[in-house]
């Protein structure tokens, strides 16, 4: 792979090649190895895997700072009154044959119920 593409032989020279398996190594001009072809694949490599995870570790954090502030954003009474409206709406589409009285003005205040 390396042979071919950067017109190189074996590791450090043509010399340490096992087995001359490129049209490269059959090239009787080239003397240099594929050491630093190799060391520059991996740094490429090393960059690419580098900056995908910090990408995706600030899309994290961005994430956990916009849930933060949407939190902090609603009060608790608010959460609360949201959860039971949403609790007693989903009460009452489940129990369409209850004969009680399940909606949310009987037990919250009309007030409770604006958002």
């Amino acid at each position: 792979m390396f042979e071919d593409q950067d017109g190189c032989c074996g590791f450090l020279s043509r010399d340490d090649n096992p087995v001359s398996s490129s049209a490269s190594c059959l090239n009787k001009a080239i003397k240099h190895g594929c050491l630093y072809a190799i060391i520059m694949y991996t740094q490429r490599a090393h960059r690419y895997v580098y900056a995908g995870l910090i990408s995706f570790s600030l899309v994290g954090l961005c994430c956990i700072v916009m849930t933060l502030l949407l939190i902090s954003d609603c009060d608790s009474e608010h959460r609360m009154r949201l959860s039971l409206s949403h609790y007693w709406r989903k009460r009452s589409a489940s129990k369409a044959t209850d004969t009680g009285d399940a909606s949310p003005t009987s037990l919250l205040n009309a007030n409770s119920l604006n958002y």
